[in-house]
């Protein structure tokens, strides 16, 4: 590769420059110059990711290095050390930039993914320093911690919650439970990749995949003390009504939904939504032994909603006497 062609790494202030370009497009000055910034395409945005990469010529470097910009040069405008940023200072700035653009619920789930993050990876690491090995562990503890942490284990951190778990053979967090902590994972850090906190993304592709089913993530049957837990609730021993008071004790024994729903499931095996969707004419008889019918039809004339399950066909029978 001749000296003309050869890659030139970029300096902090021309890095700092092109993030803003691609962050928001404001007019920045730099230098005694005043940049005038826009949003860029999507297009542009690639091109500007790649003259970062190594071995990718570029004539972005002038051919004076200056001085990166200070507060004196723009009220708003962040001192980029080469060091980079810590863990804690790129969760700083994620959260802060995700408050009141997102759910309340979202930004939840966002506090306490970067609490993992912080736990695990530690606040004062730096951003550029962390690895795949890094978010493996990030993904390792968030399959690991125990069904409703932080709520029941106050005071414990989160490697005293997975040993408490471990020692008292608690219920871990199901695959679909898992998988929205670990797409927010992969969120920050492709946030931090815009934003050329981090040189790439760490944290691709960390999602459960559906068929990766373990018995770490398999669901446990109820065991004979559970279930006559769940059919001595008021609903069954009697109760206020089966609105908003079916949990509190009282003299009616309602015989609906509420009622019904929990017993067709212990001797079907349906799942919720089949169950929800049937009609009096899906009891049928099938080599004479009755039977619910799911099916996409619907005695009102129009389609029943279909579970979203690959596993389950919807034309079929589930005999009443399994």
């Amino acid at each position: 590769m001749s000296e003309a062609s050869k890659s030139i790494p970029l300096t902090t202030e021309q890095r700092f420059v092109l993030s803003q370009l691609v962050e928001k497009g404001s007019l920045v000055k730099v230098g005694g110059q005043t940049f005038l910034m826009s949003p860029v395409s999507p297009m542009m945005e690639d091109f500007l990711k790649a003259i970062r990469l190594p071995d990718v010529p570029n004539n972005l470097a002038g051919a004076g290095e200056s001085s990166p910009p200070t507060t004196d040069d723009t009220d708003n405008a962040i001192t980029l050390d080469e060091r980079g940023v810590t863990v804690d200072e790129m969760l700083d700035r994620f959260i802060t930039e995700r408050s009141g653009t997102v759910a309340p619920t979202t930004m939840t789930t966002f506090r306490r993914v970067a609490a993992v993050i912080r736990e695990v990876i530690g606040p004062e690491t730096l951003a550029k320093k962390i690895t795949r090995e890094d978010v493996n562990r990030v993904r390792d503890t968030i399959i690991d911690l125990p069904k409703f942490y932080p709520s029941r284990f106050k005071g414990m951190s989160m490697a005293q919650a997975i040993r408490h778990a471990d020692e008292h053979d608690l219920p871990r967090r199901n695959v679909t439970a898992i998988n929205p902590l670990l797409i927010r994972v992969t969120t920050i850090f492709r946030w931090a990749e815009a934003q050329w906190l981090v040189d790439r993304n760490p944290a691709v592709r960390l999602a459960i995949r559906p068929n990766q089913s373990t018995a770490k993530f398999g669901r446990k049957p109820f065991s004979i003390d559970d279930l006559n837990t769940i059919f001595s609730a008021p609903i069954y021993s009697g109760c206020v009504d089966d609105w908003t008071n079916f949990k509190k004790p009282g003299p009616n024994k309602p015989r609906r939904e509420r009622f019904w729903m929990p017993l067709i499931a212990l001797f079907s095996g349906l799942r919720l939504n089949e169950i929800c969707q049937l009609d009096v004419n899906d009891i049928v008889e099938y080599h004479d032994v009755p039977c619910f019918r799911i099916t996409n039809e619907s005695e009102e004339g129009y389609s029943d909603t279909c579970p979203n399950s690959s596993g389950t066909h919807r034309n079929r029978t589930a005999s009443l006497s399994e």
